[in-house]
C-alpha cells in the first residue's frame, strides 16, 4: 500500500501534489480520531465492569441486602397468584444487578469477551441476602434465578443467561469451555437452554465449533444428570457423521442409553432396516436390563424386524 501511494505521489503533476498530501493527512487524522473514540468506548466499558464487579462483591458478601416481609394477603389455596413475600430494595441492590445485566449486553455488542465472561460468572454465582421475614422463613440467600422467580429483575432472564453463556464460550480456551458452560447452566438453573441458543446469541458462527462439539460430547457423556442427557442428545444431532453418532451411543450406553434409542428413532424412515436391526440388537446387549429405556429400544428393534418381515428377531 505504501508503495502504491508513493507511486501515485511521484507521478502526479507538481501542482496537485500539495492537495494529495493534505488529503492523506486529513484521512489519517480522521482514522486516528476514530480509533481514539473506539478505544474510549472499550475503556469506558471495561471501567464500568470493574466498578459493578465491586458492587456485586458487596452484595455477595451480604454488606448490602434486600428487606422482606410476609404478604398477609397470600394464601396457597385462596390467593396463590399473590407474592408470598414482598421484597423492598432500600440499598439499590436490584439496580446494580440490572446494571450488570445491561453491561452483559454491551459486552456482546462491543465484543469485549474476556471481561464479559468474568462478569457473567459473577452473576451466575451471585447470592443476595434478604433481611426480615424471608430470612426467618428460609434463611438462605437468593440466587439470580430466584430473583427472577420473584419477578424482581428488570430483564428477560432467559435471554440474559443465553448471552452469559455466549460470553463464557468466547472468553474461555477450548479446553475449558465445556466445563465452564455446563457449570454456568447449572448455576443459573436455566435447564431449557441449549447449545443452539448459544449459537444464536452472537452475530457470527462460534469459532472452533466443530472441535468444541467433540469436547462437549465427551464432557456430557461423563455427566449422569437428566440435563446432561438432554444436551448430549442435542449435540448428537449436530454431528454430520452417523458413524460417530453410533460410536458415541456405544461409548456412553450405561450412562446415557437414550443415545441408542435416539439413533434408532432418527433412522426409522432411512430404509437401512437390516443395519439398524443389528444396531438395535446390539443396544439390547449394551443397555442394562433394569433400565426402562431398554424396553423402548426393544420396541424399536422389533419394528425394524417387522419391516424386514423377520418374525424370529421381532
Amino acid at each position: 500500500l505504501a508503495g502504491f501511494v508513493h507511486e501515485i505521489a511521484r507521478t502526479l503533476p507538481e501542482e496537485k501534489r500539495s492537495y494529495f498530501l493534505d488529503t492523506l493527512k486529513n484521512f489519517s487524522g480522521q482514522k486516528t480520531q476514530r480509533k481514539i473514540a473506539e478505544d474510549d468506548g472499550y475503556n469506558t466499558l471495561a471501567e464500568d465492569i470493574e466498578a459493578i464487579k465491586g458492587k456485586l462483591g458487596e452484595i455477595n458478601d451480604g454488606k448490602r441486602c434486600l428487606e422482606s416481609e410476609y404478604n398477609e394477603e397470600w394464601d396457597d389455596w385462596y390467593n396463590p397468584d399473590a407474592d408470598e413475600v414482598i421484597f423492598k430494595d432500600y440499598e439499590n441492590v436490584l439496580d446494580d444487578i440490572d446494571e450488570a445485566i445491561e453491561l452483559i449486553h454491551r459486552c456482546i455488542d462491543m465484543e469485549l469477551y474476556k471481561e464479559g465472561c468474568e462478569l457473567a460468572e459473577l452473576l451466575s454465582v451471585l447470592e443476595v441476602s434478604a433481611d426480615g421475614d424471608y430470612n426467618d422463613m428460609d434463611g438462605s440467600p437468593l440466587s439470580i434465578h430466584e430473583l427472577d422467580r420473584y419477578r424482581l429483575l428488570d430483564c428477560d432472564f432467559k435471554e440474559t443467561v443465553k448471552e452469559c453463556l455466549y460470553l463464557t464460550y468466547m472468553g474461555n480456551q477450548i479446553s475449558d469451555r465445556a466445563d465452564e458452560i455446563f457449570c454456568m447452566m447449572e448455576n443459573f438453573e436455566c435447564y431449557d437452554l441449549s447449545l443452539e441458543n448459544i449459537l444464536q446469541a452472537g452475530d457470527s458462527e462460534l469459532p472452533e465449533f466443530d472441535a468444541f462439539l467433540t469436547e462437549w460430547i465427551a464432557y456430557l457423556g461423563q455427566q449422569g444428570s437428566h440435563h446432561a442427557g438432554q444436551l448430549l442428545r442435542e449435540a448428537q444431532v449436530m454431528l454430520p457423521d452417523e458413524n460417530v453418532q453410533i460410536a458415541n451411543a456405544r461409548k456412553y450406553a450405561v450412562i446415557h442409553p437414550s443415545l441408542y434409542k435416539q439413533f434408532l428413532e432418527m433412522k426409522l424412515d432411512s430404509g437401512e432396516n437390516e443395519k439398524l436391526l443389528q444396531i438395535g440388537v446390539e443396544a439390547l446387549g449394551q443397555i442394562p436390563e433394569s433400565y426402562v429405556i431398554r424396553s423402548q429400544a426393544a420396541l424399536l428393534t422389533a419394528e425394524y424386524a417387522c419391516k424386514l418381515q423377520d418374525k424370529d428377531r421381532a
